[in-house]
């Protein structure tokens, strides 16, 4: 068994091509069936966010997971080649650990992150995707993010994407305390957005979801106004500002139904970010006069400044990293003997009885105790050293140095 991750984010993909690949992994459950048909994976566990979307498996073949990718009828086989890394055993386990400490993230340090990977766990968990290896290897992963966490300054200063929004919002929104903002969606991203606005005094905030039930509980805690879905176009007319973070499969914005709503604007900009993945909102949109559309990506240079700041983290970060992931390759493979262990006790076990009741319907004949036990001594001792005389023999035969010398050193010979 080997681990294996086949991956694609912000840094390796353009926004185009992380779609492609979000798309094809839209129905987990039913592509975690197909995945596991093919008997060459044991476990798995799909983390997918709005900038990277993994795959993270325990397989017998890591080939055979790749050639399933290329049979998905969403899947554009030009990815593996242009845009999809992949990391095996030791590497997957410091990548699991990157990835969850913030290390590998836009917004380096940020610590949604792990939160994500916590949800993609225990989704797999409930779908019966996790086993033995993956018991062991991500809540390791959680701990070695949190050693990160205290044990650096990954975390400080934070660099957050809201906060970039903002920024680039500012150029043509007025302050927040004189604005009003619509947030569409009400999963973790927008709850951090509403957060945020709410601890900055912004003027009016409106929450837009397809489940009413869960605008108002968002606007609850943030003194927001809950809308429906369906009021969306119409609220566009009064707000400066949208932040859109949905998980719909297709755009719900579109260029015609904004430009109606711009032209009733009397040429006040409108700001968009987008940071859904796949996008909400058309691209076309941002061709309007008076609207400022930025994704997930453009919002890549706002964040840059976060890189500087917190470099000297990184290298103490990948060093706690380096020791976590080593020890717990080691652990992984403990489990792995563990199994072969208990199969050698089960099988000598299995011997022994055999042999111990052959014995006893001696004894039931009248046989001489002392020949019965000599005869059970000899037969056990015949059935445990076959296999082990019989390897050593083909081992000098073929010059095998390492086996001879692995069975040198496991009988002390």
């Amino acid at each position: 068994m080997q681990l294996f991750t086949l991956g694609i984010n912000h840094r390796s993909a353009h926004l185009s091509e992380r779609e492609k690949f979000a798309h094809t992994f839209q129905q987990t459950p039913h592509l975690m069936d197909t995945l596991f048909k093919t008997q060459a994976v044991e476990e798995a566990v799909v983390l997918s966010t709005c900038n990277r979307t993994e795959l993270y498996t325990v397989t017998r073949c890591h080939h055979a997971v790749k050639e399933w990718l290329r049979r998905q009828q969403s899947f554009d086989e030009k990815l593996l080649t242009t845009a999809i890394y992949e990391h095996h055993d030791l590497n997957m386990i410091k990548h699991l650990m990157s990835v969850a400490s913030g290390l590998d993230s836009m917004v380096l340090g940020e610590p949604q992150i792990l939160g994500q990977m916590k949800q993609a766990y225990h989704h797999a968990l409930r779908q019966g995707t996790v086993g033995k290896q993956f018991h062991k290897l991500f809540p390791a992963v959680f701990e070695a993010a949190k050693l990160v966490r205290s044990q650096t300054d990954i975390g400080c200063h934070p660099v957050t994407l809201t906060y970039a929004v903002i920024q680039l919002a500012k150029k043509v929104c007025p302050p927040l305390e004189q604005s009003n903002v619509l947030l569409v969606g009400a999963g973790e991203t927008i709850e951090l957005v509403a957060n945020y606005l709410h601890r900055h005094n912004v003027q009016r905030l409106l929450i837009a979801n397809r489940t009413l039930e869960r605008a108002h509980g968002l606007a609850r805690h943030y003194g927001a106004v809950p809308i429906r879905f369906e009021e969306m176009l119409t609220t566009l007319a009064e707000v400066d500002l949208v932040i859109s973070a949905t998980t719909s499969d297709t755009a719900i914005l579109y260029k015609e139904s904004v430009a109606g709503v711009m032209a009733k604007r009397a040429q006040r900009p409108l700001f968009i970010a987008d940071l859904a993945v796949p996008r909400d909102i058309d691209p076309a949109v941002g061709e309007l006069s008076g609207v400022h559309l930025y994704n997930i990506d453009h919002l890549q240079s706002m964040v840059s400044e976060n890189q500087q700041s917190r470099q000297g983290a990184i290298f103490q970060a990948q060093a706690i990293i380096e020791v976590q992931a080593a020890h717990h390759l080691r652990q992984l493979r403990v489990l792995d003997a563990s199994d072969m262990i208990r199969n050698y006790r089960k099988k000598m076990e299995q011997w022994r009885d055999q042999e111990l009741d052959n014995a006893l319907k001696t004894f039931a004949h009248h046989q001489d105790p002392v020949m019965a036990m000599r005869e059970l001594a000899r037969r056990l001792t015949n059935k445990f050293m076959h296999q082990p005389t019989s390897k050593l023999r083909d081992a000098a035969y073929t010059q095998h140095a390492l086996l001879l010398n692995l069975l040198r050193e496991l009988y002390e010979l």
